[in-house]
């Protein structure tokens, strides 16, 4: 090695998911103006303990939840139930839902119900799952229910990465149990999938579930929990790294895009030890970096993209540095000014921060790397090269060498302002 000498506006959509479980009666009827569930209170089933968790696994959340209902009744009750899963926009089916009574499954059966639909808005639906249950006089049943759906993010494309998701758990059907105060409710948000994309819970509402976003279980039990108080609960949480990662997989521009050509560099550091080419630039290994073959820090080098004809190019996302330990991190320069070049015309100068050492990883990207956003609308058309030149570099503490791990294209679609 040389040694030292001396982010878009866009159209918002709001999503939410509904869940409860709600007890239309044997008299159930669907509205005609919006496929909205009717519910009848019966007095005589008491929802006298409940314990709700939810496990967010990416996009996705994990509802588990468990009813004990007494039948005070001196007569059988057989009933018609119904789980609402979800109001959305599109048809976001659930993955599974299963549903137990006494540990036995039991059939049900999914209920599309229309809200509305015309030519000025999305489709809208009810998701219900309907089934029978059986309650024994004088008996308390164990009602369990099991459901995986996606919940919902209120960007698109790549934006959506910046916003959080949504899940809401709505609660007021359930007053179609008795006098709708439930002796004890227990609510449990797991989050430990999250974490291994740096996610984060952002906002609980609707509850008083005070909570530390460092967590990654969180639980409290609610005493004569009144129904009627608490109509439903928020949760908001971030996973941009999830969704940058999804993005890389879907919209990298690689060897295998129709109009992409090849990715070379002005020079590059190479001795009988150390071999350090620009295809190390899209290696998918963020250990294994391209440095410049320069005498001196490498001002002025260029890395060039070339095109067999246009192509979409509407962020560069890179991993600055040699990051295969702190110390090579440390001891050798990194990028600090680039400019970029469209078909040899200027586009503009972009400043990279100088990020403390960690390891580069999918999991951690967006605090690893740097995004670059291209254009406020559509991003780049290049059809023959796109050039990021050397400005400007962080020293390093032993070296003359500007190391870069990784630089992504990405083809990501852009919402119009």
């Amino acid at each position: 090695m040389k040694k030292l000498s001396i982010f878009l506006i866009i159209f918002t959509l709001s999503f939410s998911l509904f869940a409860n479980g709600g007890i239309p009666w044997d008299d159930v009827t669907i509205k005609d103006n919006g496929g909205r569930v009717s519910f009848k209170n019966d007095a005589e089933i008491k929802l006298s303990k409940e314990n709700l968790n939810i496990r967010f696994v990416d996009d996705s959340v994990i509802v588990s939840c468990s009813y004990s209902l007494f039948n005070s009744s001196s007569t059988d009750k057989n009933i018609d139930f119904a789980f609402n899963l979800t109001d959305c926009w599109h048809k976001n089916y659930p993955d599974y839902y299963f549903i137990y009574q006494n540990g036995q499954k039991i059939d049900s059966t999914l209920k599309i119900e229309n809200i509305f639909q015309d030519n000025n808005e999305p489709y809208v639906a009810s998701f219900n799952e309907y089934s029978k249950l059986s309650l024994k006089a004088k008996t308390t049943t164990k009602i369990d229910v099991l459901y995986r759906i996606k919940t919902q993010n209120d960007g698109k494309h790549l934006a959506r990465i910046f916003n959080d998701n949504t899940f809401i758990y709505n609660l007021f059907p359930a007053l179609s149990f008795g006098d709708g105060i439930i002796d004890e409710f227990t609510l449990t948000i797991d989050k430990s999938d999250l974490s291994g994309y740096n996610g984060f819970i952002t906002d609980i509402s609707g509850l008083d579930f005070p909570f530390n976003s460092s967590e990654n279980v969180l639980s409290k039990t609610f005493n004569k929990f009144d129904l009627k108080a608490h109509k439903e609960l928020k949760i908001s949480y971030n996973i941009k790294n999830w969704y940058m990662s999804d993005m890389i997989k879907k919209y990298r521009i690689t060897y295998q895009t129709p109009s992409y050509q090849s990715c070379s560099t002005s020079s590059y550091l190479s001795d009988n030890k150390e071999y350090y080419p620009a295809w190390y630039l899209d290696d998918d290994d963020y250990m294994t970096p391209w440095v410049e073959g320069k005498k001196d820090a490498g001002i002025g080098e260029k890395i060039t993209y070339s095109f067999k004809g246009p192509c979409l190019v509407t962020h560069i996302l890179i991993v600055n540095g040699f990051r295969k330990s702190e110390k090579t991190y440390t001891e050798n320069c990194r990028l600090k000014k680039i400019a970029l070049y469209v078909d040899g015309k200027l586009q503009g100068t972009y400043e990279l921060p100088d990020k403390p050492f960690s390891l580069a990883m999918n999991s951690n990207i967006l605090e690893t790397g740097d995004l670059l956003p291209l254009s406020e609308k559509r991003g780049l058309y290049p059809e023959q090269s796109l050039e990021i030149e050397i400005l400007e570099v962080w020293p390093g503490s032993k070296y003359l060498d500007t190391c870069v791990s990784e630089i992504i294209l990405l083809k990501a679609p852009i919402p119009y302002h």
